[in-house]
């Protein structure tokens, strides 16, 4: 039987997203409702490695949280471009996140760039898989790299250029969108004033 991990996936846009209950007492509780998932005949390649593209945003806080809950597949490790000029956003971002991802086996790493992001989380990737520049990465290696991108940020699901590497959309393959995301961090209570995009 093919598996959500295994197969391409498309997502029937009718499908009910998922939302917050009012709970008893005080806070929410969340209730995750998938999209659909409808897996198709074409298998994919196992990768040697999952990463996470970590920012700010409540898009990607929601993908690492839902990993260490179990509710998505691990990721082997989080990356995080660190510019001088989101420094301080991001540390503020680590310090709610970053004991839940090292308590679920999940360890943050800094890659610093001033250049291009994308680049310096590629060539961050190469060393991790043991073939850095100008070394060639053999055809049998993949690793799959999380974006962030949600239904009201589709824009950002763009395949990679690099053979090496493959992106993986899991908040389209959810169906998320910005406040399923926010929803699920307030039921994780992880929305703290002050976070780029975070609800007040």
């Amino acid at each position: 039987m093919s598996t959500m991990r295994d197969t391409e996936l498309t997502i029937r846009d009718d499908e009910q997203r998922p939302g917050n209950v009012p709970a008893d007492g005080d806070g929410l509780v969340f209730y995750p409702t998938p999209a659909k998932i409808h897996a198709r005949s074409t298998p994919l390649r196992e990768p040697v490695l999952r990463v996470l593209a970590l920012d700010t945003t409540p898009q990607a806080s929601a993908l690492l949280m839902l990993a260490v809950d179990g509710d998505i597949p691990k990721f082997d490790l989080a990356l995080y471009p660190d510019r001088p000029a989101t420094r301080p956003q991001m540390l503020a971002h680590l310090a709610l996140v970053q004991q839940h991802a090292i308590g679920a086996g999940i360890p943050i790493l800094r890659v610093e760039t001033t250049g291009s992001a994308e680049k310096a989380l590629h060539a961050r990737i190469r060393e991790i898989l043991g073939f850095p520049e100008p070394r060639h990465v053999p055809a049998d290696v993949v690793a799959d790299l999380a974006l962030p991108a949600s239904l009201d940020t589709i824009h950002l699901a763009v395949g990679s250029r690099v053979p090496f590497l493959r992106h993986t959309f899991p908040l389209l393959e959810l169906g998320w969108a910005l406040g399923d995301c926010q929803g699920y961090l307030r039921s994780r209570r992880l929305d703290r004033p002050g976070l780029p995009g975070q609800a007040r």
